[in-house]
């Protein structure tokens, strides 16, 4: 008899403990006007073009970084804007990541993770992905949601353009899961890929075919996503008989950071470099965020290595920088109009990389949280028609960015 009472006992507490983690949940994204938040990617990717016996093989890695806010919400509905900017850099490459895209965005997004974007939009990429359904979810169930993945071509030559295609997710709650110390709700979510494209002149695709597997970490209590990991691949296959194949890990979070107080930090930043007789910078508000622009910057003649004594002006920075750990930074390097366009890019693209290369050793930043851009003489401050000009146009601005 004891034993009988010990084992109900036992049943009892099992079924509390498994009732309590087996809790249905509902689903829904939340929305409140006003908002903004910020979200950081990261893929690591292998490409490989195939052309009969013959093959190229790539590492790369690219770094998204996007940034949203919720500009109205109508009922269950949010309105979202935002911008996704893109940096890559070859794996195993000493330098940092490099600016390459920026895409903005607008679209609107139901509870339920229904997006609506306009045709002019080609991110983002993967649409509908979270879809929930109506009814609760207990840990184990399984359900399906209509997606949407979008390929832009219209760079490519072959007149297809934004071309978009639906996706079938399957989807299975398995429970809470702890995320960077945080009890999330984990998801899993796969889906096949395959789209044939409609014939065009010239050289194009003829079909992609491929599959997304991805694991979500869900906020509930905040109605978002804060963040996933997923393997993936994707085989886009050519007119003329070749093929690219993409595949690699990807991961992504959503990152909160405090808002700075540019006005009150801009005026530290400049008290901080007029102590240490920083020449020639001056320091700015603007939408990104807060830019310390370094004038007449000193290089050796068509070269990125620095005249001997200049390190210090980027000591002194790196010090700043190290005040405001939260704040990703951007080194874009300027030059004066002289030489060709393409020789102007290159090496203010190589003089913002070694700018960069010198505040990660300093250890201002580490390499995911900074990039690089290369702006040539696009952004001139002054004439180039005088040497006082050209000096002023001689620049490295770095720039704490705000999201």
């Amino acid at each position: 008899m004891r034993r009988n009472r010990i084992v109900f006992m036992l049943l009892v507490t099992v079924v509390l403990f498994y009732g309590q983690i087996l809790e249905a949940e509902v689903f829904r994204f939340q929305y409140v006007a006003g908002t903004k938040f910020r979200a950081v990617a990261q893929v690591d990717e292998t490409v490989i073009q195939r052309f009969g016996r013959q093959q190229a093989v790539q590492q790369s890695e690219l770094r998204y970084k996007i940034a949203y806010t919720i500009k109205d919400v109508t009922g269950d509905t949010g309105q979202l804007e935002g911008i996704f900017q893109i940096a890559n850099r070859s794996t195993g490459d000493a330098g940092v990541y490099q600016w390459s895209e920026e895409h903005p965005t607008a679209y609107s997004r139901d509870s339920l993770g229904r997006m609506d974007v306009p045709d002019r939009y080609s991110f983002p990429v993967v649409r509908g992905v979270p879809r929930f359904p109506e009814r609760d979810v207990s840990p184990g169930e399984t359900w399906a949601g209509a997606g949407e993945e979008v390929h832009d071509f219209r760079e490519s030559g072959s007149g297809l353009g934004i071309v978009s295609f639906p996706i079938n997710v399957a989807y299975q709650y398995l429970g809470i899961e702890e995320y960077k110390g945080r009890p999330l709700h984990a998801i899993d979510a796969a889906y096949q890929v395959y789209h044939r494209f409609p014939s065009t002149r010239g050289l194009s695709p003829e079909q992609i075919s491929g599959f997304s597997t991805q694991h979500l970490y869900w906020d509930n209590d905040q109605g978002y996503l804060a963040a996933y990991t997923e393997e993936f691949e994707l085989v886009m296959q050519l007119n003329d008989g070749s093929s690219w194949i993409f595949r690699g890990t990807a991961s992504a979070e959503v990152i909160q950071a405090e808002e700075m107080e540019k006005e009150k930090v801009a005026e530290d930043i400049r008290n901080s470099l007029a102590k240490d007789k920083v020449e020639d910078s001056d320091v700015r508000v603007d939408d990104q965020g807060i830019t310390i622009a370094l004038h007449n910057i000193r290089f050796l003649p068509d070269s990125s290595r620095f005249v001997p004594g200049e390190e210090e002006k980027i000591r002194t920075v790196a010090e700043i920088l190290k005040r405001y750990p939260d704040q990703d930074v951007l080194v874009a390097g300027h030059t004066a109009l002289a030489g060709t366009a393409a020789g102007r890019e290159r090496l203010s693209v190589e003089r913002a990389r070694v700018t960069a290369r010198a505040l990660i050793e300093l250890g201002a930043r580490r390499e995911d949280q900074i990039v690089i851009r290369g702006m040539g003489a696009r952004e001139p401050v002054a004439g180039n028609d005088t040497e006082a000009g050209r000096r002023l146009n001689r620049r490295v601005e770095i720039t704490l960015l705000e999201n």
